[in-house]
């Protein structure tokens, strides 16, 4: 077996930026794989980069219908990784403080990681439901996703900032985890 050393072009800057209005921590996604060629790799745009997994089963998890209107920013390498529990399956919609408009609607079962990767710079407030038996509706020529067993609805309380932060290194690019789960004391609204 040939061995192969590489060193990465990338510098990877994990100082911690403070501001007067918040603390942006920097985090990063390498893959690393020795058996794809470069040109073997899916792209930002295939639905292989954005997919739920479960073992070997691969599902997309942002349906087409309510994504019509879908913004990504394919040069930017963030993400949102949501995990979810085995209590519930979870829509959750990306939306915009300053538009109130929903950018990406994501669905996912229980027991399942999802990354929503090139989400484009601005505050975003995550907007949740908790059911089982998916679906979609169309409303005033919106296509909705919904629960038709609805158990809870939420409005996350985070912010999300994913605006880069541009220091004399290079660049901060914000991504953040979230866990959603119901719990038997939680009040179904």
């Amino acid at each position: 077996m040939k061995k192969t050393n590489e060193i990465g072009d990338d510098i990877l800057d994990f100082n911690i930026l403070k501001t007067e209005k918040e603390i942006n921590i920097p985090s990063y996604n390498l893959s690393i794989d020795m058996l794809k060629k470069e040109s073997e790799l899916p792209d930002g745009s295939s639905e292989e980069s954005n997919t739920t997994v479960n073992g070997d089963n691969y599902e997309q998890a942002e349906p087409k219908c309510p994504n019509q209107n879908s913004k990504y920013d394919k040069n930017l390498d963030n993400y949102l990784r949501i995990t979810t529990g085995n209590t519930t399956e979870v829509i959750v919609q990306i939306v915009t403080l300053d538009t109130e408009k929903s950018i990406r609607t994501v669905y996912i079962k229980r027991n399942e990681k999802y990354f929503v990767r090139n989400i484009p710079e601005n505050k975003y407030k995550l907007i949740i439901s908790y059911g089982d038996n998916y679906g979609e509706k169309t409303v005033d020529g919106l296509c909705i996703a919904y629960f038709k067993d609805e158990k809870a609805n939420e409005i996350g309380e985070d912010i999300l900032d994913f605006t880069v932060i541009k220091t004399d290194k290079g660049k901060n690019v914000p991504s953040y985890n979230i866990t959603l789960d119901l719990n038997d004391n939680d009040p179904i609204h």
